[in-house]
């Protein structure tokens, strides 16, 4: 039963700016799944870190993104998430 909703921030214990969850095991960006580096680039431009697809591409073209998210995995925060899936 759902009993409320609120931000990530405030639940998750940790969860600090521009960190990204994503649900596969530890990874760098450039091994990472194309589905997840797509919730990734989706998630950037959900938060306003970039305005479209090809501002958010050009951060993971100039290897830029990485370092300009923090990705860790769902089970270090003690969390679940779908393969094609990053929480934030």
């Amino acid at each position: 039963m759902l009993v409320d909703i609120r931000p990530a921030g405030e639940v998750v214990p940790g969860l600090v700016d521009r960190m990204v969850l994503h649900s596969g095991p530890p990874v760098d960006w450039p091994n990472m799944s194309g589905a997840q580096k797509g919730a990734v680039i989706a998630m950037v431009i959900f938060e306003g870190w970039a305005d479209d697809i090809a501002s958010a591409e050009a951060l993971d073209a100039d290897s830029t993104l990485a370092d300009f998210v923090e990705l860790t995995i769902c089970l270090a925060e003690d969390r679940h998430g779908r393969a094609d899936t990053s929480y934030r």
